[in-house]
């Protein structure tokens, strides 16, 4: 029988592929440089190839070091859904789930939501990241986290999406702004405005242009922000408009009478909020029982 390479040494390419850097790469697996260094040594004369060129500075992964990495992700990631399929017998959501959000979601519906959780699952070991949509989408898909809470589509046929509730677009403007007189707002009525947007790589961006160009809008201000609590501190201090989603109105402007809210025309511009998962994945109850929550917060 061939000795086969054991799933801790896989995890120790998979680390150092990821980073180029034995340093890093053994911070990622908890293990010291040496023992890391080992196990890729180690499993070199398992395959009899050369799997990374080292120097003082670098590494460089081989061209077969990289064809292998990409198996042993996978096999990985299979390792680990294993370990998940048996905490599931456990009942939903328990042990440890690593769900992703975005930043437009993330401060307006995880302090709702987190209590709720607890109350339910107190066996749940939830660990959270916050980041953009298409880090979030190839960090499913490597398995990295396990769920994402996103806007939708994430346009990936390796991936379920589960759609949960629509948030809708508002316009958020000074107070003194002559928009404030109506109780709704007819998109067109910013043709000449100076409308502040996030910062390029948020999907609330180009969700926010599309709606834009599709009303015949084309004019946006030079200026961007990465948080939308930048952008309406901006706006309140009188240096152009903004849309905001729905959810995050309440956080960002029930303290500062400088700023006000209109809803738009119907139909109304939004999102859909969703969560999304790998198709492979074992722990679909998991991810159905996290979205009735979600829903219910």
């Amino acid at each position: 029988m061939k000795y086969l390479p054991s799933i801790k040494q896989l995890q120790y390419l998979t680390a150092l592929a990821q980073t180029e850097h034995f340093s890093r790469a053994a911070q990622l697996c908890n293990v010291t440089q040496s023992t890391l260094s080992a196990g890729i040594r180690e499993l070199e004369t398992v395959f009899g190839v050369k799997l990374a060129e080292r120097t003082k500075r670098t590494v460089i992964i081989t061209p077969i070091g990289a064809q292998i990495a990409e198996r042993a992700a996978s096999l990985v990631r299979d390792a680990e859904d294993m370990m998940a399929l048996s905490a599931t017998s456990d009942g939903p959501l328990t042990g440890r789930l690593h769900m992703g959000a975005i930043p437009t979601i993330a401060p307006y519906l995880l302090p709702k939501l987190l209590p709720n959780l607890r109350a339910q699952y107190p066996r749940l070991d939830l660990a959270l990241r916050e980041t953009q949509t298409a880090i979030l989408v190839d960090e499913v898909l490597t398995g990295k986290i396990d769920v994402a809470l996103l806007a939708l589509p994430a346009s990936d046929n390796k991936l379920v999406e589960q759609p949960l509730f629509e948030d809708n677009f508002v316009l958020v403007m000074p107070a003194t702004h002559p928009l404030t007189g109506k109780k709704q707002i007819d998109a067109k009525a910013l043709n000449d405005e100076n409308l502040l947007l996030l910062e390029e790589g948020h999907c609330f961006r180009d969700q926010a242009i599309e709606f834009c160009t599709a009303s015949g809008l084309s004019k946006f201000s030079t200026l961007a922000a990465t948080s939308l609590a930048t952008i309406t501190q901006i706006v309140s201090a009188d240096f152009g408009l903004t849309l905001l989603p729905q959810m995050a109105v309440e956080k960002e402007t029930a303290f500062d009478d400088k700023l006000t809210a209109r809803p738009f025309k119907s139909p109304q511009p939004s999102r859909t909020i969703g969560l999304i998962w790998r198709k492979n994945s074992p722990r679909v109850a998991d991810f159905e029982a996290l979205g009735k929550v979600i829903k219910a917060a």
